[in-house]
């Protein structure tokens, strides 16, 4: 049962056990908990949209799917914006689909530092495969006409002897419309909108949706309701849910957020990792047509290891316009009368830099983050590399997310620039944060056990990306899940012993 704006009866609901969340960890909890038989309200702040809604204009799909129409900066030297999803089925409704397995080594690492038994690669390779399988992962193969922009950025990497891989996608029999940030209409990404909550509705879970989580009660290490505002007929008001389990996914500004507002964890949101989203728009010596391409094919991961990833973005023209937002009406002009010419691409840098959460202004997050003093070099040294490539494969002019007017058309004139460029004109963008709540076996260096549990209390679970320890170079969405499905098979054995 869904319930929206007007649905809302009755003052308080009870339930076994509440989630708070329905993206990449709380449909998978939401799901596996319903098919074993338990009482379920998933609680959503964003509203529910289905694919076929999703055939609006990009612009207004992307203000109606994403928390502050898209804006919701971490404040700091230059400042970086969080683009944070708020809508039933969370992220994995507005990402590209990418679906990549954490390296060994990183898995490794979290066992070694943070004591995570039971979470390495040879443990979590058994829910890799039914993730995968959930959700239909596959790569696809380019066609030689339509799929120049990756082809081109694939044999330029070859030339230059890196490493360049096809990348795994949930995305069933992709139309390749370039719709991925704005909701996918037809239904081709198998976003939690198309797998777990689907799963968990058939087995009677009750979906809030349009209801914010805005305090958790609790007394002695137990958690026992929520207060929640929901809005009906223009008007909000407050209702109660009470439960015997609460888990808290709703991502790694807003679940800590709500654990520190209601008194329950003081570390939460003290060490935010997170990785830079650099966005170049690229012409080429020819026309590649990339609004007709598959988005998301390729990634070239040579520096994998140094926390870089290159990947094909998708494109059309709103997305164009989005790279430029720095240069002269005359300059987008000129560039959108090419448009054809035109291509994508983004390199995704994990920080060193950490922020963390600030409880002011009208009870809403704010964060704020000081930029690790090695992290302007390696910016630069990312944007060396991403045009070294770039050039390799048939690129005549790049335009760099720099508050700069002029694109770079060889590596000397990109050199004279990052000479002279300053941090604070560095157009930084977020889409992975992580480490919010991080899990660990020592409750002075962590937020949650090892079973997902908050320390000091009972019955709290967080199950999304807060919990993951460090931030790494990858999208986290099949770690998010892969963690999931292990916590939630930990509380459910708990709860048969």
């Amino acid at each position: 049962m869904i319930f929206r704006h007007g649905d809302y009866n009755k003052d308080s609901y009870r339930c076994r056990t509440l989630i708070i969340g329905t993206g990449a960890g709380g449909s998978v909890a939401g799901a596996l908990l319903a098919e074993q038989g338990h009482d379920v309200i998933m609680l959503e702040e964003g509203a529910y949209h289905t694919a076929d809604s999703f055939v609006a204009s990009v612009g207004a799909s992307l203000s109606h799917l994403y928390r502050n129409h898209g804006v919701s900066p971490f404040f700091g030297t230059p400042p970086v914006n969080f683009l944070e999803a708020c809508c039933v089925g969370g992220g994995t409704v507005v990402n590209g689909a990418l679906l990549w397995r954490p390296e060994p080594y990183v898995l490794a690492q979290w066992k070694q530092t943070h004591g995570l038994q039971g979470y390495d690669y040879a443990d979590l390779e058994r829910h890799f495969k039914t993730i995968e399988k959930d959700l239909h992962v596959e790569t696809q193969k380019l066609d030689p006409v339509r799929d120049l922009n990756s082809l081109l950025i694939k044999q330029g990497a070859e030339q230059l002897g890196w490493k360049a891989v096809p990348v795994p996608r949930a995305a069933l029999n992709c139309s390749n419309l370039n719709r991925c940030m704005a909701g996918c209409p037809t239904g081709a990404k198998q976003s939690a909108l198309q797998t777990y909550l689907p799963r968990a509705l058939a087995k009677g879970v009750r979906l809030f949706t349009a209801c914010r989580a805005v305090k958790v009660k609790h007394s002695q290490g137990i958690a026992h309701e929520v207060i929640a505002e929901v809005k009906s007929n223009g008007r909000a008001r407050r209702i109660i849910i009470h439960f015997d389990h609460l888990i808290v996914a709703g991502g790694a500004v807003q679940t800590p957020f709500l654990l520190r507002r209601s008194g329950i964890s003081k570390m939460a949101g003290t060490g935010i990792q997170f990785n830079y989203s650099l966005k170049m728009a690229a012409r080429f010596d020819r026309a590649v047509y990339a609004e007709k391409s598959s988005p998301f094919t390729i990634q070239v991961q040579e520096f994998l290891n140094d926390g870089l990833i290159i990947n094909v973005s998708q494109f059309n023209t709103l997305y164009l316009a989005l790279a430029l937002t720095h240069y002269s009406n005359e300059v987008v002009n000129r560039v959108m009368d090419n448009q054809d010419q035109f291509a994508l691409y983004i390199g995704f840098m994990s920080s060193l830099s950490h922020a963390h959460l600030i409880n002011v202004c009208n009870n809403i997050p704010v964060v704020w983050y000081r930029q690790n003093r090695h992290d302007f070099e390696r910016i630069k040294t990312t944007l060396r590399r991403m045009a070294a490539l770039l050039f390799k494969s048939g690129v005549i002019e790049i335009y760099l997310p720099l508050a700069v007017n002029r694109p770079v058309c060889s590596m000397a004139e990109l050199e004279d620039l990052l000479t002279k460029i300053k941090p604070g004109l560095v157009d930084l963008v977020t889409v992975h944060v992580m480490s919010a709540c991080p899990m660990g076996t020592n409750p002075q260096r962590s937020v949650v056990d090892p079973w997902g549990r908050v320390w000091g209390m009972k019955n709290v679970v967080v199950c999304d990306a807060s919990i993951l320890p460090s931030c790494f170079g990858e999208s986290p969405q099949e770690t998010i899940m892969a963690f999931a499905h292990e916590v939630m098979g930990r509380q459910i054995e708990r709860s048969r012993s």
